[in-house]
């Protein structure tokens, strides 16, 4: 994934982010010095900042290390279920991976580009969000 990173916003974690390479975070402050600190998606109507894609593995509140989040363009992502078809519009799921979003005022963040086969799967989306989906 370490391909990815070119072009991505360097902040900072408090969380272990081992083994979360290609799932969704968001952004929750913003420190001096350390940058943009970011935390997992945690809940389906999240809005996220991106998709991380290097760094953070044993970060904790007392030792906070540094990340790379792709914003734009295309970035792995981590799938949630068999949902990410190409195409798919897409948003994060409770647990910070990507599903397909179909609903009215759905938060998605790109289309998927090259599908995952399974829930786990690694699959790639075209990062173009925060956009939302309007049926009106």
């Amino acid at each position: 994934m370490l391909g990815y990173s070119m072009g991505g916003v360097a902040g900072y974690t408090e969380q272990d982010q081992t083994g979360y390479q290609g799932y969704f975070v968001k952004q929750t402050a913003y420190v001096a010095g350390l940058g943009p600190k970011f935390v997992r998606c945690d809940g389906a109507s999240d809005e996220p900042f991106g998709i991380i894609v290097r760094g953070g593995e044993g970060a904790s509140a007392t030792n906070p290390k540094s990340v790379v989040v792709i914003r734009r363009g295309p970035a792995p992502i981590v799938a949630h279920d068999t949902s990410l078809a190409v195409g798919a519009n897409v948003g994060t799921h409770s647990d910070g991976t990507g599903i397909a979003k179909t609903a009215d005022k759905d938060i998605i963040m790109g289309q998927i580009t090259k599908p995952a086969a399974a829930g786990g799967d690694v699959g790639e989306i075209d990062l173009v969000g925060p956009g939302y989906i309007s049926k009106t």
